[in-house]
């Protein structure tokens, strides 16, 4: 049997031995796919938001080591492919379970979406090195993770800046600058910590000082109190109808599944009542007759707001348009909030010349022409002002920061049985706390199989439904007066050290061609 001695100096030979291939570029790649799928351990459900700095210090080291920008650009793609492999590798189940696509055909779609958001870390990777600027990482990260969220609609997905969400005091940033700032604190962080252990003498130190200047701001910016309660708490009661995914759009079906929500209605007991997103599979104007009549009963009997997710439609000059929306029956009266983000593929269809073929062959998904619909009033339930956000719109924090300004509290809905049993359900909801914490409201989350929930303007969580389960969740929210920088600027941070660090690189790289042809001349 081996001693300690013995399995140490067994440990140091394959450090050593693995550390004399690490240089060749087929080590690289794996190490940067295993780094990048570690990274998602920062991501709900996990939440160990220390892991992205140990990841990234290892990403910088390989760029560090990169000689040229090519191999940096592959050094970033292979990061990001083992990161949002690992962190979607639910696409699959739901590209075939509720899709009905043919699994080897939602492998190879779950693998291309994750190469596609993979290369915009290529590209952030392959522009430092070909810059000689390794501290420009920062700036060109948070530029590629807002890219992906306006390409085509966006899909941001893994964000860095989530993974500090909600319990490290970095996230204290997110009522100042939004998630995409906050990407920038985070691969900043994990830059200063690698020329800390790059350097010696007065350069390490200034990096270290750096670092407790982030951490004291951050420190500091987590004791400003952003909003103040007003009001009473308001009785909220949040429907979990549990319906399966492969049966909600069953014709056959949507009398059941509505019978079924009116059967939870009557057992709660609210000021406020929200059911999930398409909680009620048909049109508003499906909604009349007895539905309607039972809504508004139960709505005077209980002198309540009920807030249901359905469809909509409008005629217009470009004809009719379906949207996905949510609707209040309640005593406040008649108020309608359409859904402004829409799920590429899921929702519309993203470049129909290429990809419509795949959806009339491979891909069935109901409902895959809404329309964009457009921001509402905010909806007046009794004294309080309440923000609606649908499903996909919750990530997109600047613009529902902009419109939930003068909110007193924020009301999402969401249809989970998309993601099934797999990891997205909690990912989903890391987005929600993230924007509580941008707004500094609680925020009440209905979804239709979890995850529902109440979350604190801190961003913890208060209360849950289990998952899976009929259920019907209940609090008494507080309102909250007041707005967040981020309410009334946005991005306007995040774009400010975009523009700063671009035209820092300018700046030096402008410095150094000049240097080299003084150089040139001199010589």
């Amino acid at each position: 049997m081996m001693n300690f001695r013995q399995v140490a100096q067994l440990g140091l030979s394959i450090l050593h031995a693995f550390k004399s291939h690490l240089h060749e570029p087929a080590y690289l790649l794996v190490t940067a796919a295993v780094s990048g799928a570690l990274t998602v351990l920062g991501f709900a459900p996990f939440y160990f938001y220390l892991v992205p700095f140990a990841t990234l210090l290892v990403l910088y080291w390989l760029l560090d080591q990169s000689s040229t920008p090519g191999q940096a650009g592959w050094v970033g793609l292979s990061f990001g492919l083992g990161m949002y492999a690992a962190g979607l590798s639910w696409m699959v189940g739901t590209l075939h379970d509720f899709g009905e696509m043919p699994s080897w055909l939602a492998y190879i779609s779950t693998i291309m979406l994750c190469l596609y958001l993979a290369s915009f870390t290529a590209a952030a990777t392959w522009l430092v090195v070909y810059t000689r600027s390794l501290w420009f990482l920062p700036v060109a990260w948070g530029m590629a993770d807002w890219l992906r969220s306006w390409i085509c609609s966006g899909f941001p997905w893994l964000t860095m800046g989530y993974s500090q969400v909600p319990s490290s005091v970095l996230s204290s940033y997110l009522p100042v600058m939004g998630v995409y700032g906050l990407s920038i604190i985070v691969v900043a962080m994990a830059a200063l910590i690698f020329y800390m252990l790059r350097f010696r003498g007065h350069r390490r130190w200034i990096n270290a000082l750096s670092a407790l200047v982030i951490a004291g701001i951050a420190m500091t910016l987590h004791h400003i109190t952003w909003t103040t309660q007003i009001g009473a708490p308001v009785s909220v009661a949040l429907l979990q109808g549990n319906i399966s995914q492969q049966t909600k759009w069953s014709v056959e079906q949507s009398k059941q599944i509505i019978l079924s929500y009116l059967d939870l209605l009557d057992q709660a007991d609210a000021r406020v009542v929200v059911l999930p997103e398409t909680a009620f599979p048909i049109y508003r104007s499906q909604a009349m007759g007895k539905t309607r009549g039972k809504l508004l009963g139960l709505a005077s009997e209980k002198q309540a707001d009920i807030l249901i997710g359905m469809l909509d439609w409008q005629d217009g000059a470009e004809g009719r348009k379906k949207f996905n929306a949510v609707v209040n029956y309640g005593i406040s009266g008649l108020q309608i909030q359409h859904k402004v983000h829409l799920v590429p593929f899921g929702e519309f269809i993203p470049l129909p010349l290429l990809f419509a073929p795949m959806y009339a062959y491979w891909f069935h998904m109901p409902h895959n022409d809404f329309s964009v619909g457009k921001r509402q009033p905010l909806f007046s339930l009794g004294q309080a002002e309440v923000a609606i956000s649908i499903c996909y719109d919750d990530l997109f924090g600047g613009d529902l920061a902009e419109y939930a300004r003068n909110a007193d509290y924020l009301v999402s809905v969401s249809n989970g049985a998309w993601f099934g049993k797999s990891a997205g359900l909690e990912q989903y909801l890391q987005f929600s706390q993230a924007r509580a914490i941008e707004n500094q409201k609680i925020i009440v989350r209905a979804s239709n199989n979890g995850v529902t929930a109440f979350i604190d303007k801190t961003g913890e969580v208060i209360k849950r439904a289990p998952k899976d389960e009929r259920y019907i969740l209940r609090h008494r929210v507080q309102p909250y007066h007041g707005s967040t920088f981020y309410n009334l600027w946005q991005d306007t941070l995040f774009w400010g050290l975009e523009l700063i660090g671009f035209i820092t690189l300018i700046a030096r790289l402008w410095i150094v061609k000049k240097n080299s042809q003084n150089h040139s001349t001199c010589v």
